[in-house]
């Protein structure tokens, strides 16, 4: 199956790191386009009225950060690399799902810590989550 688009899962976690050096490499050597999602939880943008943060305040806050992150990631990429970014709100599961559907992918990398077992059930499966539910092939980077 050949891979023309590559949508990359970002988030400012280690293993999104690894997973966007793995799938910029990717795109490059198959001369794919790449695309990064990084998703605004809108869980996170509640703001805190105790501490002077407003909920636009807390937005332009998650805003930024998605942002810088991606620039962050881009930065990786190859000179040349056609690189699409899309910084989606909403839940981060169904957001990467939207996305891969929307683009459309045909392949989407995602970083995971490698756990299994109980810990990783307690720690959510957001790699196995997406895999079980992505209409395209889930290619999981580990960390290690």
């Amino acid at each position: 199956m050949p891979y023309h688009k590559i949508l990359i899962y970002a988030d400012a976690s280690p293993q999104a790191y690894h997973a966007a050096r793995a799938g910029l490499d990717l795109a490059a050597a198959l001369g794919a386009e790449a695309a990064f999602v990084c998703v605004l939880d809108e869980a996170l943008a509640i703001g805190n009225i105790d501490a002077g943060q407003t909920h636009p305040e807390a937005e332009a806050l998650l805003l930024a950060r998605g942002e810088e992150l991606l620039d962050q990631l881009a930065a990786l990429a190859s000179p040349g690399l056609p690189l699409t970014r899309f910084l989606p709100w909403g839940s981060p599961a169904e957001q990467v799902l939207a996305t891969v559907e929307a683009w459309p992918a045909d392949l989407l990398v995602v970083g995971t810590q490698g756990r299994h077992g109980l810990l990783g059930l307690l720690l959510g499966g957001a790699a196995e989550h997406l895999m079980e539910r992505a209409h395209c092939p889930v290619l999981v980077v580990p960390l290690r």
